[in-house]
């Protein structure tokens, strides 16, 4: 198969929900700070994503939250509202409705598409390490289609906190997922026994066979190695997060005052 490896226009998009509090349902299984669902960690997110990366664009697909990020001024950043909050998975799936992650995910990499750039997808708790981390993820598409990560450690097939589409697959991976989340929906007004219809679960359904896996860690994973030269993570402990931040020379509190 021919493709084309290099990655010269990408667009990076991600979801967006706050309204304060630093919880919904997907905290009360981890160890995660609620500090990472917050207003303020967006200006971390966001540091990563314009150290680490150069994107045509960044797309944000915001869940009607009640509280907004402090976006930057920055002309390549797009700030989209959903008509309302379309919820957590474990509350939309089983009713076959797409959650809001799915509809970030979705929504940017139709975006990418019409925009003919290829889609990364960067979950909204989600921080990326290393210059080049992009270049290095383009060396080890093999498929050329789609990447991410490795459920190894985890509860899930896969992870999707980070993701790759390649712009001409991605026609294929909205209707592959859109048609998986029909099929769920239509088992379970049947009756059906499925005990797992995450978005990770989707996906891996959908997409087993075209994907390559992250040439390095974590997302859910544990433990973190901080001196590895590319990884990514989300769900941080304080700990953890207070770790990263050290290693790339900078505190929290200093960020936080940055427009």
């Amino acid at each position: 198969m021919d493709y084309d490896n290099k990655m010269d226009n990408y667009i990076i998009g991600t979801g967006w929900w706050c309204d304060g509090t630093g919880k919904h349902p997907g905290s009360l299984c981890n160890k995660s700070t609620d500090y990472v669902r917050k207003k303020d960690f967006f200006k971390i997110w966001y540091y990563f994503v314009n150290k680490y990366t150069n994107p045509e664009k960044i797309i944000i697909i915001d869940s009607n939250s009640p509280i907004k990020p402090d976006i930057k001024e920055d002309h390549r950043i797009e700030f989209v509202s959903l008509r309302k909050n379309f919820g957590h998975s474990t509350k939309t799936l089983p009713k076959g409705i797409l959650c809001g992650a799915e509809r970030a995910i979705l929504g940017g990499a139709f975006y990418s598409y019409i925009n003919d750039a290829d889609f990364i997808y960067i979950e909204q708790d989600c921080l990326v390490k290393g210059i080049g981390w992009v270049e290095n993820c383009m060396r080890n598409l093999h498929k050329g289609n789609i990447m991410y990560g490795d459920g190894e450690g985890t509860p899930q097939p896969q992870q999707q906190s980070l993701m790759i589409i390649k712009k001409d697959f991605i026609p294929s991976f909205i209707d592959k997922i859109l048609s998986v989340n029909i099929r769920s929906y239509e088992l379970t007004i049947k009756g059906a026994n499925i005990n797992n219809h995450s978005p990770e679960s989707n996906f891996h359904k959908a997409l087993n066979g075209f994907v390559d896996i992250l040439p390095f860690g974590y997302g859910r994973a544990r433990p973190i190695n901080f001196n590895d030269k590319y990884f990514y993570a989300q769900q941080w402990t304080e700990n953890e997060l207070n770790t990263m931040l050290k290693k790339e020379g900078i505190n929290k509190g200093s960020l936080m005052k940055i427009n």
